[in-house]
């Protein structure tokens, strides 16, 4: 499988949770009909880059030149917080968490696993069901706060679904694939809203 493939999964993965509710009915959109208060709101471009930093451990290097893009008002010509879900940002999401997510799985290939970020409770020469589902469970209570306590939770398919499908040629390979479930888990809306 090759690495478009891949990220094309986990696009699809991130799309497929969003457009779902817990109990598997089709969800309405954010906002649609909800009182301002209780609409989704985006993180500002600030919240966003720190939330990076906390889930992968590392630093977005173009954070500086494209946080205006992200919303950031520079008080003379933008006072306001830009919050906006649209192409520029969505583009500059997928972008930070290709950057974040390389980073912390190449430094996670050389620790012990106590001190991996990405990659804490499986092996990239790991090819068990139950080791990936360990793994998504604790991804997904870091990415997402969400706490999953079955390794047959129908949140995760999507998921192994990047990790399952077809045959894995070798550990590049499957970094590859956790590296799309990253960026799959930082693109989607339970990590960007709140």
């Amino acid at each position: 499988m090759n690495r478009c493939t891949v990220i094309a999964l986990a696009c699809a993965a991130s799309l497929a949770m969003a457009c779902k509710d817990k109990g598997g009915a089709t969800a309405t959109p954010a906002g649609a009909n909800a009182p301002p208060a209780k609409r989704l709101h985006r993180l500002t471009a600030d919240q966003f880059h720190r939330s990076l930093q906390v889930v992968t451990g590392e630093s977005w290097s173009q954070y500086g030149r494209f946080a205006a893009t992200l919303g950031k008002p520079d008080y003379v010509q933008t006072p306001n917080e830009g919050r906006r879900i649209d192409v520029a940002s969505e583009k500059l999401v997928e972008d930070a968490s290709r950057e974040v997510c390389q980073k912390a799985i190449d430094k996670d290939k050389g620790r012990a696993a106590e001190e991996r970020v990405i990659l804490r409770k499986v092996e990239l020469s790991q090819r068990d069901h139950a080791a990936y589902a360990a793994n998504l469970r604790y991804l997904t209570l870091r990415f997402h706060g969400v706490n999953i306590e079955s390794d047959d939770d129908p949140s995760l398919k999507p998921w192994f679904t990047i990790l399952e499908s077809g045959t894995v040629a070798d550990d590049n390979e499957m970094a590859e694939r956790w590296r799309a479930v990253c960026i799959g888990m930082i693109s989607h809306p339970d990590f960007l809203t709140y």
